[in-house]
């Protein structure tokens, strides 16, 4: 059977890759294409928005493209312990700063998030694609995002622009079949999924791309532990399929 010329099956990642592009000239995209697309939501951490800071010093600390689509939590070098020592000082008084200045509607101050986790279960919904500043951003790609962790510089430019320069990514696509034991949950499934590919091998800077028949079988929390460990595999991202269960929550 052949395809007709017009049409060109895509993954759930390509297609939200292509429903985002910007100015593209057909109606899909291939791997390996030099695209433009939206991005949806910028992630980041007080330790990222550090080495994020030098390059939006350097734009002369333009206006965000949307204040109410950038997420800032203070979680990751900070402990009540020794949030009084100058290098903590330092990170919270920069991220609140940036918090006043860029008039930040999701700003977490310290101690009050978990950035990924509070995140992808607050904001992150199907379709979208998500840029943050660590490669445990690919989170939220539970939720039927297309989530991507870049590195610091690189998320700069979408959250003042709302846009940003794309390779498309070869997908590995991981189908999930059969039903999960009693007590399985979904740290399991991707201790199971890393000890039968091992790290940079399938998933090496591939986008994972997670679905199939069993999927009803994994809860948004096994999900959210599969998506958050796309990384230790090797993936650049994750997306989920999108289904009832994300529906209901």
């Amino acid at each position: 059977f052949k395809i007709p010329s017009e049409q060109h099956p895509m993954s759930v990642i390509e297609k939200i890759l292509t429903h985002a592009g910007v100015g593209l000239t057909k109606s899909h995209v291939e791997p390996g294409e030099m695209i433009c697309v939206r991005v949806d939501w910028t992630v980041t951490s007080e330790l990222l928005w550090a080495g994020m800071e030098k390059t939006y010093d350097k734009m002369g600390r333009p206006r965000p493209y949307r204040n109410d689509r950038l997420w800032l939590a203070v979680d990751h070098t900070v402990d009540p312990r020794t949030n009084h020592q100058p290098r903590q000082r330092g990170l919270m008084a920069k991220a609140e700063r940036f918090r006043q200045e860029a008039k930040i509607i999701d700003y977490l101050p310290a101690n009050t998030s978990i950035m990924h986790t509070d995140f992808t279960r607050e904001r992150a919904q199907p379709g979208r694609i998500v840029v943050g500043s660590d490669s445990h951003t690919c989170s939220a790609g539970s939720m039927g995002s297309f989530a991507i962790g870049f590195g610091a510089a690189d998320v700069v430019m979408p959250m003042v622009t709302g846009e940003t320069w794309f390779r498309v990514p070869e997908v590995c696509r991981i189908n999930f079949v059969g039903k999960l034991p009693f007590g399985i949950g979904g740290k399991d499934v991707i201790l199971h999924i890393l000890g039968l590919f091992k790290r940079n091998t399938i998933a090496f800077q591939r986008a994972v791309e997670y679905g199939g028949p069993g999927l009803k079988e994994l809860s948004m929390d096994a999900r959210f532990a599969i998506a958050n460990m796309t990384t230790e595999a090797g993936g650049m991202g994750a997306c989920f399929e999108a289904d009832e269960e994300t529906s209901a929550w």
